[in-house]
């Protein structure tokens, strides 16, 4: 578990979408398709309605990035995505659920 946050950690605290990319194409998720805007959005759209978890607000960051607050449908915070693009910002966002939701690992505890 520890190794999991890690790698996401690392993910999460790069610059560019680059490596979201790569890590999201290793999800079962995005196994057999592209990552992409378009379909990172359908594969997006479809979490939140099965699990009812998702975005629950993008703001400006400061130094023209954002912040994307990642909670669950009783308001819980799960993590917060700091982006520079918002396309960077939904695959940043879809690895943290990915991860909270299957992998049951929360990113935020000790341990």
């Amino acid at each position: 578990m520890e190794k999991v946050k890690q790698k996401v950690n690392k993910v999460l605290t790069s610059k560019g979408e680059e490596k979201a990319i790569k890590a999201l194409q290793k999800t079962k998720w995005f196994k057999e398709r592209d990552v992409d805007p378009e379909t990172a959005t359908k594969v997006y759209n479809k979490v939140c309605k099965k699990y009812k978890t998702g975005i629950g607000y993008v703001q400006p960051a400061g130094d023209d990035s954002w912040a994307f607050m990642v909670k669950t449908d009783n308001g819980e915070w799960v993590e917060t995505v700091y982006a520079k693009t918002m396309n960077e910002g939904l695959y940043k966002c879809l690895l943290v659920l990915y991860v909270y939701l299957i992998k049951k690992v929360n990113l935020r505890e000790e341990g």
